[in-house]
């Protein structure tokens, strides 16, 4: 390698790695957590639309939710596009800013959780959390669904172990075209979202 080249490698990565990676695990621990909770209030208050338009509910947030990943790729290909990062602007926002963003974004939604959420508290359920899960897996639908979430998280994650080195090395491709490229992604999504609310919802009603 080149004195150039050498100049660039980070000989404490393998260090500073460990670390961001345990905290990377913390972070997806609780958007597990959020997720899961998140998803069991979407599908109660889904299933108590109106038949012609149930759906909605589900379009709108994940209308909402592209219009975030609008932002946040945004604000990584601006604030990431330094020399530092592949780029060629002369300022960065740099890694901490960003995490710093995101942690202040999760931050403001914790009195909303802890606020704006009422719940009729139930009483607890007689059977065990594993009976229960054996029992409702013995639903054709649920048991499908759930191969089918397997499977696609599995096959999903399938990548090429030097994509981001041919994306930035060979391709050149810069923080700034790949933010763009994300939201011009998430912008034909979001509106593949709003067409199928407006049209196709009530196309073929679900049979009982």
């Amino acid at each position: 390698m080149t004195p150039e080249q050498l100049a660039t490698l980070n000989t404490d990565a393998p260090n500073r790695g460990i670390k961001l990676i345990i905290l990377m695990m913390i972070a997806n621990f609780g958007t597990v957590m959020a997720y899961s909770g998140f998803n069991g209030a979407l599908m109660d208050v889904s299933q108590r639309e109106p038949e012609a338009t149930r759906g909605s509910v589900i379009a709108d947030v994940n209308i909402v939710h592209y219009v975030f990943t609008i932002f946040s790729s945004f604000m990584t290909g601006i604030g990431l596009n330094s020399e530092d990062y592949g780029g060629t602007f002369s300022w960065t926002m740099g890694f901490s800013a960003i995490m710093w963003v995101c942690a202040i974004a999760s931050l403001l939604t914790i009195p909303f959780s802890w606020y704006c959420i009422q719940e009729v508290k139930g009483e607890r359920a007689q059977m065990s959390g594993f009976k229960f899960l054996y029992n409702i897996f013995q639903e054709r639908v649920i048991y499908r669904y759930a191969a089918y979430r397997f499977f696609y998280n599995v096959c999903s994650q399938i990548t090429v172990t030097a994509s981001s080195v041919i994306q930035s090395d060979w391709a050149k491709v810069e923080p700034l075209n790949s933010g763009i490229a994300s939201m011009l992604t998430a912008i034909l999504t979001m509106g593949g979202v709003f067409v199928i609310k407006k049209q196709v919802l009530n196309v073929r009603p679900i049979s009982k």
